[in-house]
């Protein structure tokens, strides 16, 4: 998509380069074709057929290069996006402002699928990362056997180990897969990174803990 960003740039200004070369080249051969013909001449037309199919093809293979990379783009953007409106629905996150939160989904971790019975954590483990259910239902267990179902909804995105983003203190809870789950991951470092950026969001998560 041109003007968007550069490889949509790119594409378009290949594009143009393509339909230039093949208009030159049309003109070129139509006026070879012209003139009298002889060995000369379809030498003429032979060479710039060639470098005209050459040189489109070379833009061709720009412009599948730079499309590549835009769908690439676009998709990154779109989990992004995605994964930003979703980090606003968490408590620990909501009375943090839109950069931040922003700031904050360009530092989760790529999706990760657990299988059913997946241990993420348990209780007295040390803990320096939460994660965000996108697909999927965490049991979270505490040392008295309560248990609470944490499920990812179309309307909700939850997440579980927050605590441990702020708290230097040992897990208090057993986390594990009651289904099939697919998780992102925030390191405690990679939000610290962060709040370097937008300290005032340190005060309101600590509020929300």
């Amino acid at each position: 998509e041109p003007f968007r960003s550069k490889p949509g740039n790119d594409t378009a200004f290949f594009c143009g380069i393509c339909i230039l070369l093949t208009m030159i080249g049309g003109m070129a051969l139509a006026g070879i074709s012209e003139q009298k013909d002889g060995e000369n001449k379809r030498f003429q037309r032979q060479t710039i057929a060639n470098l005209t199919i050459a040189a489109v093809s070379m833009g061709a293979i720009l412009i599948g290069r730079n499309a590549g990379k835009e769908l690439v783009l676009n998709a990154k953007e779109e989990y992004r996006s995605r994964m930003s409106s979703a980090i606003e629905t968490i408590p620990l996150f909501e009375d943090c402002e839109q950069a931040f939160v922003a700031d904050v989904s360009k530092n989760l971790s790529q999706s990760e699928t657990h299988a059913k019975g997946h241990s993420f954590a348990k209780i007295g483990d040390s803990g320096d990362c939460m994660w965000i259910i996108t697909q999927g239902t965490v049991s979270q267990e505490d040392k008295d056997g309560q248990i609470v179902m944490r499920t990812a909804t179309a309307e909700a995105t939850p997440a579980f180990g927050g605590l441990a983003l702020m708290v230097d203190e040992p897990r208090a809870y057993n986390f594990s897969a009651e289904t099939e789950v697919t998780v992102c991951t925030l390191q405690r470092k990679k939000l610290k990174s962060s709040f370097l950026k937008f300290p005032s969001a340190e005060d309101a998560i600590l509020t929300a803990v």
